[in-house]
Parts: structure tokens; sequence; C-alpha cells
């Protein structure tokens, strides 16, 4: 099985669990690893690193193969950000629709 990167995004902070243990990004909690076949998916020696923070409220994320990059929105902000391994993290999208009137 292929060993990809897996992506959380966790209270107001995107955090990205790497096999990258090289990593400049601060990292935090751990994986718990109830069955050893999670071993498949996420490498032994994989560290949640936090990416960005500052956000009002985060969602998402999602990747993007195309652009190789990790697209997550902060919906009152009104904004989605792209992060990449190459770029950081840069705005995407703005004014993205968010009018904050929600109708009944």
């Amino acid at each position: 099985m292929k060993k990809n990167f897996f992506f959380f995004l966790i209270f107001n902070l995107v955090v990205l669990m790497s096999t990258n243990i090289h990593s400049q990004n601060e990292t935090i909690g751990y994986v718990e690893r109830i069955h050893d076949d999670i071993n498949n998916y996420i490498a032994v020696e994989s560290k949640i690193e936090v990416l960005a923070s500052g956000f009002s409220w985060s969602e998402g994320p999602v990747w993007s193969k195309k652009l190789n990059s990790l697209l997550f929105s902060d919906v009152p902000n009104n904004i989605i950000y792209k992060w990449s391994e190459v770029n950081d993290l840069e705005i995407f999208l703005n004014d993205i629709g968010y009018s904050g009137i929600v109708p009944n």
C-alpha cells in the first residue's frame, strides 16, 4: 500500500502527519496505535506538525493532487488557503461566498 501524507484539522490548527522528521514546524500530540495495521498507513516515525495557526474557524482540509497542496477555508474571514511544502501558506481564494447572514 502507498504511504501518503494524512491531513487533519485539529481545533484552529492545520497539522500535517509526515514521515519528514527533519521538519522546522512545531510538533504536537502523538498517534495512538491501537492496532499494528495502522503502520501500513502511517509510518512509526511520523510526527504531527503544526503548519499554520491563527484562523477564526477552519474547515477542510482537502489535498489537491493537481496543485500538490493542501486547501482549507477560514469561513468567517471568507478565505481559502493553500499550503504546500514549496510555498508554505498562501491565500488561494478571497471572498469565497460567506456573507455572515444565514437564511432561515
